[in-house]
């Protein structure tokens, strides 16, 4: 009976599907090409940028630079740009 039990709750983990939220932060640092040998990249020259991904079900948020945030529906495949400097929203279907 315990074996039974057991085969019948390993066999029902695997068949139901599991989802989390997921969370990436990516970083990128551009440095210009210098010429000779003592020139040096400053701080001033560095530049920086951050993206992060929110996955969340059937939905993702990217929010690539401070004025444009993305949304994307995975079920219904719709991708939403949000302008945050002008505050519009674009909308673009998956028909398009």
């Amino acid at each position: 009976m315990k074996a039974a039990f057991y085969s019948l709750a390993l066999s029902t983990s695997f068949i139901l599907p599991l989802r989390a939220d997921l969370t990436i932060v990516y970083t990128t640092t551009l440095q210009p090409v210098t010429q000779g040998p003592k020139a040096q990249a400053t701080a001033s020259l560095l530049s920086a940028t951050n993206m992060t991904i929110k996955v969340k079900g059937d939905k993702a948020r990217i929010d690539a630079s401070p004025q444009v945030t993305t949304i994307f529906d995975g079920r219904t495949g719709e991708l939403i740009n949000l302008l945050n400097d002008q505050k519009t929203v674009v909308r673009i279907s998956p028909d398009k």
